[in-house]
């Protein structure tokens, strides 16, 4: 419950209290040594302010939160589409990785690492024409960039209707440590000499994290993988 819930409801107890214990005496009224003029111009006053503040509250309701929970409601299952296609982005940053027909789903965990295992990263891309990239390397950090333009799509497009668990683990995938590698990489225009074990000791734990932060945002979202 945020900070605006809480003063809503507190707001709400407030003004209900007012309303019963002044105008249906089912309440309790606060002693006090006023006159009884006083005491009558006070309440009258606290009668105008409870009234004027549960309309507004309801008001608030009507035209803000129940629209809101509607649209919410209905992009749901459009939300859902859009996590479902990162993974399937994250399914494909292994393309490159398989040996024969065998590509693994991204719920095989176990399956994805055991590629990353076998494979040579300076190994020619299968397909270099249409990537354009000259080695698997550069085809997995072009599709990493692709995913966090996808989340970025996602966040700028549905942030107010995602939940903060939500935002939590898509800024989890976009912030990934793959990126500092990446990063570096592309500064020395692939000239780095790294080896097979480097890539395997650098890689392959980061992105273990990512395809298991995928899968926590799945969980939140109401996706079986």
């Amino acid at each position: 419950m945020n900070v605006v819930s809480v003063m809503l409801f507190v707001g709400s107890l407030l003004s209900v209290w007012a309303v019963f214990s002044i105008d249906i005496p089912l309440i309790t009224k606060i002693p006090c040594s006023f006159s009884e003029e006083i005491i009558d111009g006070v309440n009258r006053a606290c009668q105008a302010l409870a009234y004027s503040y549960i309309a507004g509250v309801i008001i608030y309701w009507m035209t803000i939160k129940y629209p809101n929970y509607l649209n919410k409601r209905r992009l749901t299952p459009v939300i859902k589409v859009k996590v479902g296609n990162l993974g399937s982005m994250l399914a494909w940053m292994n393309i490159e990785f398989r040996e024969t027909g065998n590509n693994p789903p991204i719920s095989d965990l176990d399956g994805i690492m055991a590629l990353f295992e076998r494979k040579r990263w300076k190994e020619r891309c299968h397909v270099p024409e249409h990537s354009g990239c000259k080695d698997v390397t550069e085809e997995f950090i072009r599709d990493y960039n692709e995913l966090k333009s996808m989340v970025d799509a996602l966040i700028n497009d549905y942030k107010e209707y995602l939940s903060g668990e939500q935002m939590i683990y898509l800024e989890a995938i976009r912030g990934s440590r793959l990126n500092q590698f990446f990063r570096s990489y592309e500064k020395s225009k692939g000239n780095c000499d790294y080896t097979d074990d480097f890539y395997k000791l650098v890689l392959q734990p980061n992105y273990r994290k990512l395809i298991l932060m995928y899968y926590s945002l799945c969980k939140v979202s109401g996706i079986n993988v």
